[in-house]
C-alpha cells in the first residue's frame, strides 16, 4: 500500500478507520539548453541518482521510492534489474570499462558500506569488507584499478565523529587500503582528475 499514512479517524460506528495514504513519486527530466527548460527523460520515469557509462551507451539509476538499481540502454531499452530490497543503492558509479557498478547502501547494518555488482547482473558484494566504519562518496580511478571513498556516514544510522572523516583509496588488485594525508577537519567528496594524478575534495564542515 501507500508509503505514508496520515492521521487515522475512526468511523462513528467503530467498524472502520479512515486515513489518507500517499505514495511519493518523482519525474526524471533533463535540461535542454536550446529550449531553456526541462523535458522528461526516459518517459519521465520516477528515478534518481543517474550515472552514465563512460562510453555513453548505458545508464544506471535508482527507481524512486522503491530504491531498486536498474541498468538500461541510453534510450531506456534493455532494462535489467541489478538489486532488490532491502538494498537501497545510493550514488551508483560505473567502472571505466562498464563491467561493474559500485554504490553505497546501509540496509545491512545501518552503516554506509560500498558494494559492487556486475553490470550484467548478479549478487552485490562488499567492496571493502575489512573496513567496519562508514564508507560513501565513492569513485573509480581513471584506469579502474582503484576506488576512492570517504568515511563520512552520509546515510548511516549510527553515532560518528567528525575527527574520523578520512579519504581512502582501495586497490582492487592488492586488496589494500591507504589513507590520504589528513587535513584539519577532514575533507569530503573526493574526485579523481582525468589523468589519475590528483584527487580534489571539499573541506568538511560539521
Amino acid at each position: 500500500g501507500p508509503m505514508i499514512w496520515g492521521p487515522a479517524v475512526s468511523a462513528r460506528n467503530g467498524h472502520r478507520v479512515f486515513s489518507r495514504g500517499m505514495s511519493l513519486r518523482g519525474e526524471l527530466v533533463r535540461y535542454d539548453e536550446r529550449s531553456a527548460h526541462f523535458d522528461p527523460y526516459l518517459q519521465g520515469i520516477s528515478a534518481e541518482m543517474l550515472d552514465f557509462s563512460r562510453d555513453g551507451r548505458y545508464v544506471a539509476y535508482v527507481s524512486f521510492p522503491d530504491g531498486v538499481l536498474w541498468r538500461a540502454d541510453r534510450d531506456g531499452s534493455g532494462l535489467m534489474q541489478l538489486t532488490k530490497p532491502p538494498f537501497y543503492p545510493r550514488m551508483p558509479r560505473w567502472s571505466p570499462d562498464g563491467s561493474q557498478i559500485i554504490f553505497t547502501d546501509n540496509s545491512q547494518s545501518g552503516v554506509d558500506k560500498i558494494y559492487v555488482v556486475s553490470s550484467q547482473g548478479g549478487t552485490p558484494q562488499r567492496l571493502v569488507p575489512d573496513d567496519d566504519g562508514p564508507q560513501s562518496d565513492q569513485g573509480w580511478s581513471p584506469d579502474g584499478k582503484e576506488v576512492v571513498y570517504c568515511t563520512i556516514p552520509s546515510f548511516s544510522i549510527a553515532n560518528w565523529s567528525a575527527v574520523k572523516v578520512e579519504v581512502r583509496i582501495f586497490d582492487l588488485v592488492t586488496r589494500k587500503t591507504i589513507t590520504l594525508p589528513h587535513r584539519p577537519g577532514g575533507f569530503v567528496s573526493p574526485r579523481w582528475s582525468p589523468d589519475g594524478l590528483h584527487i580534489a575534495g571539499l573541506p568538511f564542515k560539521q
